[in-house]
């Protein structure tokens, strides 16, 4: 069987039942498939960015040593430390939103159900008496306040990851120019006293 559009002026009684199950088999099974592939790359985003700020951190003991032997300042690793753990921060606080996010569509998910198996049971008579009523508003206010929390949720997620991997880099850029810096340092003195020694034999001879 052919999967088909249905066209501007064609009706859905025009449109046969067994192709309407087929269609809506087919993308409710692509919805999930993709809906699985996000989840598996963000649980994977998430616990990398965790990773690398908290491994980061365990080379502190040699940026220490680095310290005592006069090839770092202390600032700088006390700055770099200070951008690791926000990193780190922000890798499990976007974890957390992320959860806050799946348990939030969950919970919409069960409004969304109980409001099929609610308008089911209703005819528009009924639907017209004010509990009935009443109730189908409670579902719809509830549909409609659990995703703008997944909306802001999903986006306030995608932030907070973003701003824990700045944070790496951050680090990472202030322990780079710190150690350029003495590079550069150790490679003028270098120069420096070279200049004088070629000034001292030339002079003596």
């Amino acid at each position: 069987m052919t999967m088909r559009q249905v066209g501007p002026k064609e009706t859905q009684l025009n449109y046969p039942a067994e192709d309407r199950r087929h269609d809506e088999v087919n993308s409710s099974a692509t919805y999930r498939a993709y809906m699985s592939a996000s989840v598996d790359y963000g649980k994977l985003l998430i616990t990398n960015l965790i990773f690398v700020n908290a491994g980061a951190l365990l080379v502190f003991p040699t940026l220490l040593d680095k310290v005592k032997a006069g090839s770092l300042n202390v600032d700088t690793v006390t700055g770099a430390a200070t951008m690791f753990v926000c990193g780190l921060f922000c890798a499990m606080a976007s974890g957390f939103v992320a959860y806050l996010n799946f348990m939030w569509l969950g919970h919409q998910s069960a409004l969304i159900a109980n409001r099929k198996s609610f308008l089911a049971k209703c005819d528009e008579a009924m639907l017209e008496l004010g509990p009935n009523k009443k109730t189908l508003g409670d579902l719809d206010k509830g549909i409609l306040k659990f995703g703008r929390w997944i909306q802001r949720s999903f986006y306030l997620s995608i932030a907070v990851g973003l701003l824990s991997f700045m944070f790496f880099v951050l680090g990472c850029s202030v322990v780079r120019d710190d150690v350029l810096s003495h590079h550069s340092n150790s490679v003028i003195n270098y120069f420096k006293q070279l200049n004088l020694a070629l000034r001292v034999l030339s002079g003596s001879s």
